[in-house]
């Protein structure tokens, strides 16, 4: 069983994108965590209940924006309702995120997944047996994707703020470099390429936000 919380906020230093530095992680941005409490079991570890992310894009509910929104309330709602998160492998979800995200570079890739984000991934339907799906009747991509992006925690605001704030630092201190592939094994690109392009060379005197 997975039971690696994720990344510890206090211990992971200021966070810098393609060698430029961020307000994520400096000591201001900690202090508005300050009462965040880190979760230190997975959610749903002793649930059979399992909300499972399934079925192929690229009919969606909206663009890459929305579906990373999607992927973070799925998250968020399997730790309200202390339930396990299941990711089938060729589904949205892993399409949509190693593209920009945790790029697939080696065999432990799906256990690095796992403990980052406390799911389990899936390679086929089969593999699901023996759990309690929930919303069994959510298999098309664009109604799942939807209720997702629609779903509202009623968890507290600091201990919410916190959880969605671990989940995004995970993601961006594993940006795609080109180096690794998708999960479904295309090459990634370098996230940076565009941003060098966008912002220029100059990394030195601007703080991004």
């Amino acid at each position: 069983d997975v039971n690696n919380s994720g990344i510890d906020l206090t211990n992971e230093g200021p966070l810098s994108i393609c060698d430029r530095p961020t307000m994520v992680g400096t000591p201001s941005d900690l202090a508005l965590l300050q009462n965040f409490e880190e979760s230190s079991t997975c959610p749903g570890i002793n649930s059979n209940k399992m909300l499972l992310l399934r079925g192929e894009g690229p009919k969606l509910y909206g663009r890459t924006g929305n579906n990373l929104i999607e992927f973070l309330h799925a998250l968020q709602y399997a730790r309200d309702n202390d339930v396990q998160l299941g990711i089938i492998s060729n589904s949205w979800a892993l399409q949509v995120l190693t593209t920009m995200w945790m790029p697939v570079k080696n065999d432990d890739w799906e256990v690095q997944f796992e403990e980052a984000f406390c799911v389990k991934i899936f390679n086929s339907q089969d593999e699901v047996q023996g759990y309690e799906l929930l919303f069994p009747e959510l298999t098309d991509s664009v109604e799942t994707t939807q209720q997702l992006f629609l779903y509202e925690s009623q968890r507290d605001l600091v201990d919410y703020i916190g959880h969605q704030v671990q989940y995004i630092q995970t993601l961006y201190r594993n940006y795609n470099t080109g180096e690794g592939t998708t999960e479904s094994g295309e090459p990634v690109r370098d996230m940076c390429s565009g941003i060098n392009a966008l912002f220029g060379n100059d990394k030195k005197n601007v703080i991004y936000s």
